[in-house]
């Protein structure tokens, strides 16, 4: 199995309308009687659904290009869609292309194909064939119009100018569907919908089942798997996967696209649902496979010319990929087994190496691969029941890896604490990112600017707390005509970085919107709580409410500066204070439709026996994490994912031992490692509950015991740590632990 698409997304199926205009009788009978259609109630969508509309249900999603398909426009004014939308902004890459309506048995048939075909923005036609004997369920005026020899002609003319033909109808139709496009062997046919499985009966998917198979046998007709939450209401995962694989059975990933078919599928499901469902469901198929569901294949189909940036770098990158999948550890690095042949990474999971029996060189640095992924379901959990995202702190693990499976798992994007951070992560393919941090002035902008001319698909935004930073980041923008677009962030702060007042805060927005370009953009608003911290608890608290409500009270300042339309993100939350800051700007977020709250926790994935169980426990004193109407436990709900490992070098008194780790093996910023178990000839020998660490050397920990305790030089101890971010960077391998310590994968951190 490969890890889910996380590549350049093109969307080959949705819609766009402005009911002002009159022009879509649907939906304005559906506006004046309420009447239901095949995929339910259209109240939800009975609105003007624009680009921007669009952009800001898709803006998870990494779609770089669409294909615009024919929302039911009047018959009585043929060819003003087109034109519509060719009047539109469209340099987002929404609507690239269209796919027009024109009746194919109609009287001016001819005229209007040649029309549409003349303008270089359709790419194909659309006339619906979808015919119902319920007439809320048809979309067709009369049933049988495949067999009509006008209405071929008229299919024969969009053959003719080399358009693609969009083919929507129902599975009791494909019979005379496979006669069609048997007749016209030169004509590209893509199925809408997945072959619109509206029946649920056994008889009714059965037919659906042989009707598509046959469709999928001709090699003129490609599939667009999109909208089958409409055909099932009460989806879940499982109730689609077997209607996408046998979609996918029958034409493959080289002749399937997803596609999401806004907005009438949100009717049903988000487009980030739908979207996690098709994320899912392919991560079973190779990089290749997937890539072509979600990006080539929709390219190629409609002639889209979109250039993959994404797989230009990946091919470029190939053996560097393999290279640093089967670079070759050896005795250099912490963990591997002396006199041991030179082994691939990959390659050092499967040796059965347990750090405690010996073979390993101790110290070295551990992951419990279990407590990791229930860290990470615990922490995706709480974030979707709040109704917020995260983009987990990458400066943590410093894994590329671990960072995508963040990512895999929900995650918003991710956070870089600076530019070579997000150097690291962007030629690891990941694409949206929070620069948490200010970076400087005009050279340090100029050294972003660089990096990013790289990546014209990344989604940059960054803090800025001073015009200096504006006026800089400014400048190098403007220098350049290729580069993607930046987000600056206006950064409150307490202790640290950040602005300390809104009338400051206000200065930087007016510097901001003065420099604004379509590539240079306000994105929001920002802060760290954790930095407001003190040794006293409730002034720690009363310092976090107030930087929270100076961040809170400046976002409608920010939105009356920018009107309603423009996404905004608001970002907070380490992993201790996080609850306070759902609870402080989820109001402020909440009112905002087009806002959204972003946490930046990243510790919390690892957790230790330090710090952040401190903090787990300040945070259940506060009321705990509320999932789902519930409270739960933090301290109960995540567990210490991380250990170091040491032999005993010395005994030198009765109640002292010397190990092997000092201060280059373990941070000590937030407290002493801590003393777990103590393991003798491979075997778990006892807890070391009454153990401390007094103190740390270089190269040596002071551990003290009590009296009477059976440890013995050469006997290895499992400590817990305090403070992942400043331990993992002592390691260049987080050895992946299973339940019974054994290793089983190996992580290459890269902090530089």
């Amino acid at each position: 199995m490969t890890k889910p698409y996380d590549g350049p997304v093109i969307d080959p199926h949705h819609h766009l309308w402005d009911l002002a205009l009159q022009r879509h009788p649907w939906l304005e009978k559906a506006r004046a009687s309420g009447e239901e259609m095949v995929f339910g109630n259209l109240a939800s969508i009975l609105r003007d659904y624009g680009i921007e509309d669009y952009r800001a249900d898709a803006a998870r999603q990494n779609v770089v290009a669409t294909v615009h398909v024919e929302a039911g426009w009047s018959d009585e004014h043929p060819l003003e869609e087109s034109r519509w939308l060719d009047s539109l902004d469209r340099s987002s890459g929404v609507a690239h292309r269209y796919i027009a309506r024109v009746p194919l048995d109609g009287p001016d048939v001819t005229r209007l194909v040649e029309a549409e075909a003349a303008n270089p923005n359709v790419v194909g036609i659309r006339d619906i064939l979808s015919w119902h004997p319920e007439t809320s369920k048809s979309f067709a005026p009369r049933p049988h119009r495949m067999s009509d020899p006008a209405w071929r002609a008229g299919l024969a003319e969009v053959s003719r100018l080399g358009l693609v033909f969009d083919l929507m109808l129902y599975p009791w139709q494909m019979d005379k569907a496979l006669e069609l496009v048997q007749a016209f062997p030169e004509t590209l046919f893509v199925l809408n919908h997945g072959g619109s499985p509206t029946d649920r009966t056994e008889d009714g998917m059965a037919l659906w089942r042989r009707g598509l198979r046959a469709l999928g046998n001709e090699p003129n007709v490609r599939l667009k798997i999109s909208d089958l939450v409409a055909y099932d209401n009460d989806w879940t995962l499982e109730s689609l996967r077997p209607v996408i694989e046998h979609c996918l059975d029958c034409f493959g990933p080289e002749r399937s696209m997803f596609a999401s078919d806004f907005p009438v599928a949100g009717l049903h499901a988000s487009f980030d649902e739908i979207y996690q469902v098709f994320r899912t469901i392919s991560a079973q198929l190779s990089y290749d496979e997937q890539r072509a569901l979600f990006f080539a294949t929709a390219n190629d189909t409609y002639r889209l010319g979109i250039a993959d940036a994404a797989e230009a770098r990946r091919a470029a990158m190939s053996d560097l990929h393999i290279a640093t999948e089967n670079v070759l550890i050896d005795n250099r690095v912490r963990g591997f087994p002396p006199g041991s042949p030179p082994l691939p990474l990959a390659a050092i999971g499967a040796q059965g190496w347990k750090p405690y029996d010996g073979r390993m060189a101790l110290p070295l640095i551990s992951l419990d691969r279990q407590a990791f992924s229930d860290n990470t379901e615990m922490m995706m959990i709480y974030v979707k029941s709040q109704g917020v995202e995260i983009a987990p702190h990458a400066k943590t693990p410093m894994s590329t890896v671990l960072a995508d499976a963040l990512v895999a798992a929900g995650a918003w994007g991710t956070t870089v604490a600076d530019i070579r951070q997000a150097a690291v992560l962007l030629k690891a393919g990941q694409r949206r990112l929070i620069l948490a941090n200010e970076i400087g002035g005009a050279a340090a902008a100029r050294r972003l600017a660089a990096l990013l001319g790289q990546y014209p698909d990344a989604e940059l935004h960054i803090f800025v707390d001073s015009i200096e930073l504006v006026d800089a980041l400014s400048s190098a923008w403007q220098e350049r005509s290729d580069l993607p677009p930046l987000g600056l962030m206006v950064e409150f702060g307490a202790g640290r970085a950040g602005i300390r007042s809104a009338d400051a805060a206000s200065s930087i927005l007016d510097a901001i919107i003065a420099a604004e370009t379509p590539a240079f953009r306000l994105s929001g608003i920002a802060a760290y709580e954790g930095a407001a911290a003190t040794a006293n608890a409730e002034e720690t608290v009363s310092r976090i409410d107030a930087l929270m409500a100076m961040t809170s009270d400046f976002l409608p300042r920010v939105r009356a500066r920018l009107g309603n339309e423009r996404p905004l993100l608001v970002t907070a939350g380490g992993s201790v204070f996080f609850d306070i800051v759902i609870a402080r700007l989820s109001a402020a977020v909440a009112a905002d439709p087009a806002c959204r709250l972003v946490l930046r926790s990243g510790a919390i994935f690892f957790h230790d026996h330090g710090i952040y169980e401190r903090g787990l426990a300040s945070l259940d004193a506060r009321g705990g994490l509320r999932i789902r109407g519930e409270r739960i436990s933090a301290a109960a709900g995540f567990r210490p994912a991380l250990r170091v490992w040491a032999e005993v070098l010395s005994r030198p008194e009765p109640r002292l031992a010397i190990c092997g780790l000092g201060m280059r093996d373990v941070a000590m910023d937030q407290g002493m490692p801590r003393p777990l178990a103590l393991y003798r000839n491979g075997a778990r020998l006892a807890n070391l509950d009454g153990a401390e660490v007094l103190r740390l050397n270089d190269q040596h920990a002071f551990v003290a015991l009590a009296d009477g305790s059976d440890i013995a030089v050469g006997d290895v101890i499992e400590f817990g740590i305090s403070h992942p971010c400043t331990c993992l960077d002592r390691h260049a391998i987080l050895y992946g632990l299973d339940p019974d310590q054994s290793v089983t994968a190996a992580y290459l951190t890269s902090f530089g």
